[in-house]
């Protein structure tokens, strides 16, 4: 239901849901990294960049204690949307893009500030990943804003 509230545009009904769901749950349980992921988005709609920004961090870094590579990636998708929503230029928020390394071994690693924090490897085949048709929406939406 979170979801869905969210998509709807009900915010405080999807921060309810996921806080909800996030009672509990063990450090390696996968949605540990998952709900601050989902409540970064909620707070990045309800205008909070440094809420927001916290829980992209969180989720970063409990796919870091995880070994998820994927979820990584989720969180860095994040804190480039709070770039671009902060006004940041386009360049500074690719930057936290490009922190994602999509290797030809299908082996995903996340590298930040050089060094690399995670790698995992997963079982989709392996394609390059398209970050600028991740990013293309927000930096629309960002042209129309400004």
């Amino acid at each position: 239901t979170g979801r869905l509230a969210y998509e709807m545009g009900d915010f405080t009904v999807a921060r309810q849901s996921f806080l909800a769901a996030s009672n509990g749950l063990h450090p390696l349980d996968d949605k540990f990294a998952v709900i601050p992921y989902d409540l970064g988005w909620v707070a990045l709609g309800e205008g909070n960049l440094n809420e927001a920004e916290s829980y992209f961090r969180q989720s970063l870094s409990a796919a870091v204690s995880q070994k998820r590579a994927p979820y990584g990636m989720y969180g860095l998708v994040g804190l480039a949307a709070c770039k671009l929503r902060g006004g940041a230029a386009a360049a500074e928020a690719t930057d936290w893009l490009k922190a994602v390394v999509c290797d030809p071994r299908t082996h995903y690693r996340v590298r930040l500030k050089g060094q690399e924090l995670l790698g995992e490897e997963i079982t989709e085949p392996s394609q390059p990943f398209d970050w600028l048709a991740v990013i293309r929406p927000l930096l629309d939406a960002e042209r129309i804003k400004g």
